[in-house]
């Protein structure tokens, strides 16, 4: 698991860095406020210089820390409130949203202007909840409610920023949906059924294994009960259309590059002592999306 958290967090950094150039170098992260440890300071961690200052001095009982891909707003969760603050003036934090269980992401929509919250609501009548608010008012200007979610940590913008990707799992059927909806029109468009794409014959559903990337989804699926026969595929979201089918071994993790040309495969197997357990030989290998084809094998060190 350190070794996954570790190549998410490098890939992470190096997105920072290479992207376009009004992204902010920073991490953002929790200390604790000495006097009192019932509260929390914001640290900045600026990514080229290695220095670590303080940004938010004890900004409350935080639980919940993020910022959009830009890095140009930072929103954490205070108790049951989330706040915001733009990173780009240093200004202060601003109520974003009340009665708030817990916060699993927060997208920032530049085409919109608009912030997309998924969040779990103290309401008892709401449950899982996301939230479409105005950025300048903080009015919210679309919300979907008691949402029976699949992945209830991940939601996606698209490509011209008009839609948004989720998952839900439909009780009634069993069967798990990808949910194209609307922001401009605030209605679902379609929901694609993830079992439709994958082999006739195979006995397990196809899932979403890494972020959706410019309309296109990594996606995987175990062809046979044994779990030896592992297959990725990416789909395209705009056309409909699912590139060559890549067989890796299981055990393995698959990520899509940001410019989804390339599925990146970390080739894991279990600890001889510890079944329960994962090892991690160092096994590196890149495909073509579109293709399928292997172009480049890496050997790491063992477990990082």
């Amino acid at each position: 698991m350190k070794q996954i958290i570790f190549i998410k967090i490098l890939f992470t950094v190096l997105i920072l860095l290479n992207s376009n150039s009004t992204a902010q170098p920073y991490i953002y992260l929790i200390s604790r406020y000495e006097p009192d440890e019932r509260y929390s300071n914001i640290e900045k961690l600026d990514l080229r210089t290695g220095y670590l200052s303080k940004y938010l001095d004890k900004a409350g009982r935080i639980n919940f820390i993020s910022t959009d891909k830009t890095n140009n707003w930072l929103f954490f969760q205070n108790r049951s409130q989330l706040e915001v603050v733009n990173c780009l003036n240093n200004s202060h934090p601003t109520l974003l949203l009340e009665n708030v269980q817990a916060t699993s992401e927060i997208l920032y929509n530049d085409s919109l202007n608009q912030f997309a919250v998924l969040y779990e609501s103290l309401n008892g009548n709401e449950g899982i909840s996301l939230r479409f608010l105005d950025v300048n008012t903080h009015e919210v200007v679309d919300s979907l409610t008691n949402l029976d979610l699949f992945d209830e940590e991940n939601i996606y913008l698209s490509k011209d920023k008009m839609k948004l990707y989720f998952t839900v799992f439909d009780s009634l059927t069993s069967k798990i949906y990808l949910v194209r909806y609307s922001i401009i029109e605030k209605h679902i468009i379609d929901r694609i059924v993830l079992d439709s794409l994958g082999i006739e014959q195979s006995p397990n559903t196809y899932k979403i294994v890494d972020d959706i990337k410019i309309d296109h989804v990594l996606l995987s699926y175990l062809q046979s009960e044994n779990e030896i026969d592992q297959f990725y595929q990416v789909y395209d979201l705009t056309d409909h259309f699912l590139y060559s089918s890549i067989h890796y071994p299981f055990r393995s993790y698959g990520y899509l590059s940001s410019d989804t040309k390339y599925i990146i495969f970390q080739k894991s197997l279990l600890k001889e002592d510890d079944q329960s357990s994962e090892y991690f030989p160092g096994a590196i290998d890149i495909y073509r999306s579109a293709t399928g084809k292997l172009i480049r094998n890496m050997l790491l060190p063992p477990n990082g």
